[in-house]
């Protein structure tokens, strides 16, 4: 005989398979209505190999999301690690294909590079498919600027650089102001009065956009900078916007002949922070300290607007206004599946299978030479890794 309380759970259970068969049929049908078939065939097949030079605060991460999606379509593709992480062909120095490692046998040509590098293209154009599609993204440099300021220094507070990993958080700003906790107003003061180019990571401070994609950033000199936009433009074929990041997501489809799913971005994980620079005095000392990044902002920002322009203005407010609505509806999915229980990880299996953490040590020991060494299992490749590095001022202070 059946007991009310077995009757109870019965039901309940009953009534949690229907939920979690309903939210995953939803799943499936929402995964097929919004995936095309108008790329599926010979007109626009899907690229599947690319460079993805990733700067520093600019949003890089959302779109490191969107496009580590396309590595569920080839899993045989040869790719570039990260080493050290989240580094790869020795940044912060110009990149190097003999520093790297990658999951084939050597001898094959590469089909993707999705990291923190800072732009060498013949050294890429080396070791890469030649069809190998080349993006990168670049933010307002007035709110990268800040961005950055929050991420190396004042989120940690009185614990900023006492924990130094290879990225060496705090690093320069730490040593500009010569203390934890400093406004950034006043941080500004001292960094237009004494930031140069001897200080470890100094460019996270100077122009920092403009040293990922390979400039020198200590050169004031509007002429270099333009002409550096127009080799860049020739290189890349998208230079995504973060402040328009829609219609920059929308071209980034055409390019790459994705799906619409395929690019629809993830909730940010940032948290707010309140750092701002309001007064005329420190938006006048940003904008020195970002001379190169706002000619570069500039330069892109008006070629996106004509690429939107060639793409149809019409056109793309249509296709805007649709992802904006998937963006809505995969949201509400989500909710939905908390809701029945399914609570999935923050990280995808992509980004689990392809951020693989190689065996390595964060600790340092001073060699001879004054710099810091990384103490790896992988010493072969960890050693000159490390010395390039330090060699380009990356590396943590005393």
């Amino acid at each position: 005989m059946i007991t009310k309380g077995r009757l109870v759970v019965a039901i309940v259970f009953l009534c949690c398979v229907s939920i979690y068969v309903n939210v995953g049929l939803r799943e499936i049908w929402w995964n097929k209505e919004h995936t095309s078939t108008e790329h599926n065939n010979t007109r626009c097949p899907l690229s599947l190999s690319y460079v993805y030079v990733k700067t520093h605060k600019t949003g890089s991460t959302t779109l490191r999301n969107i496009l580590w999606r396309l590595h569920d379509r080839n899993t045989s593709h040869i790719r570039i690690q990260l080493y050290p992480r989240p580094f790869a062909g020795g940044y912060p120095g110009t990149f190097r294909k003999d520093l790297t490692i990658t999951n084939g046998n050597g001898t094959s040509r590469v089909d993707v590079l999705s990291a923190h590098i800072r732009f060498n293209e013949t050294e890429v154009r080396e070791i890469m498919n030649p069809k190998a599609k080349y993006i990168t993204i670049m933010r307002n440099p007035k709110k990268q600027f800040e961005s950055s300021f929050n991420f190396y220094y004042a989120r940690y507070g009185k614990n900023v650089g006492s924990s130094k990993k290879v990225t060496c958080h705090g690093s320069p700003y730490l040593q500009v102001a010569g203390e934890a906790l400093m406004p950034l107003s006043q941080y500004l003061e001292l960094a237009e009065a004494k930031l140069n180019g001897t200080y470890p990571w100094y460019f996270r401070s100077q122009n920092y956009q403009a040293y990922d994609l390979g400039l020198d950033p200590t050169r004031i000199s509007k002429n270099y900078a333009l002409n550096e936009a127009k080799r860049l433009d020739s290189i890349f074929d998208l230079v995504l916007i973060f402040d328009h990041l829609l219609e920059s997501l929308v071209l980034l489809k055409d390019i790459f002949c994705m799906d619409w799913v395929d690019i629809i971005p993830d909730d940010s994980p940032s948290k707010p922070y309140d750092i701002n620079a309001r007064s005329e005095n420190d938006q006048r000392i940003i904008r020195k300290l970002t001379f190169q990044d706002q000619i570069l902002y500039d330069y892109f920002n008006a070629s996106l607007w004509r690429k939107i322009q060639s793409y149809g203005q019409n056109r793309m407010a249509h296709d805007v206004q649709r992802l904006k609505l998937l963006i809505e509806e995969k949201r509400s999915r989500k909710d939905a599946q908390l809701n029945a229980g399914l609570f999935a990880s923050d990280k995808s299996e992509s980004y689990l299978r392809w951020n693989v953490k190689i065996p390595i040590n964060s600790e340092y020991t001073r060699t001879n030479r004054n710099f810091k060494i990384m103490k790896s299992k992988n010493r072969i490749i960890a050693k000159p890794i490390a010395r390039y590095m330090s060699r380009n001022l990356g590396w943590c202070p005393q």
